[in-house]
């Protein structure tokens, strides 16, 4: 990011259960981070990063399920082409949040926002200093603006946590199939925050990837 270090320390583990069940197409994501720092740190927010390239990568919607603490991917068109796409078996994936962080009173946070951006390095793209990083975790785009309620979450007039939060086949609801927007390369960040980290706290968070074949 090109920030301060703040003295985390990340431990990771990934693991799969081989099952007869959904539970064969999941994959989990434990992340032990300690505080190592002599300080407090204030107005911290942890976010888990997807770049998910569903199939085709250059061909893809999100979203997210609120309820669950859910972001998802899905293909944006009726055939995802190419050598790496699903053809008309169209499979959608989610990033389930299963566990978020402690604050600073034992209270464990679900998903406090959802953000998509774009593989590219416009104003609601790839992040590329400190300022958009800590932006993009705590609820604004490149320039300071506010994410908002509808179209690409970008110049409205309501602002808005979380991102196409409803049914992709909901036609009067806020998805990328409603707006109608162009399937591309797409990023997206789940976050956990604000909170007070003070100095030899311990968080787990455990995230669950959750893959649903798609019906040709």
């Amino acid at each position: 990011t090109g920030g301060e270090a703040i003295g985390l320390e990340l431990r990771s583990l990934a693991f799969a259960y081989a099952t007869n069940d959904d539970v064969n197409n999941m994959t989990f994501y434990k992340y032990v981070v300690e505080n190592n720092s002599s300080t407090d740190l204030d107005s911290v927010y942890f976010a888990q990063w997807a770049d998910p390239d569903l199939g085709n990568f250059q061909d893809d919607y999100v979203g997210c399920d609120t309820t669950n603490s859910m972001g998802i991917v899905y293909i944006g068109d009726a055939f995802d082409d190419g050598l790496t796409g699903y053809g008309e078996e169209i499979p959608m994936l989610g990033v389930d949040f299963f566990q978020g962080p402690k604050d600073e009173n034992g209270n464990q946070l679900g998903m406090s926002s959802f953000l998509f951006y774009n593989n590219d390095f416009t104003t609601t793209g790839n992040p590329s200093s400190a300022s958009h990083y800590y932006g993009y975790i705590s609820g604004t785009w490149k320039d300071g603006s506010p994410f908002t309620f509808g179209d690409d979450g970008y110049g409205g007039t309501v602002p808005f946590n979380y991102m196409f939060p409803d049914d992709p086949s909901n036609p009067n609801g806020w998805s990328e199939c409603a707006v109608g927007n162009i399937p591309a390369d797409r990023r997206f960040l789940q976050t956990a925050g604000p909170f007070r980290l003070e100095p030899g706290v311990v968080n787990d968070i455990i995230v669950g990837v959750v893959w649903t074949p798609g019906i040709g």
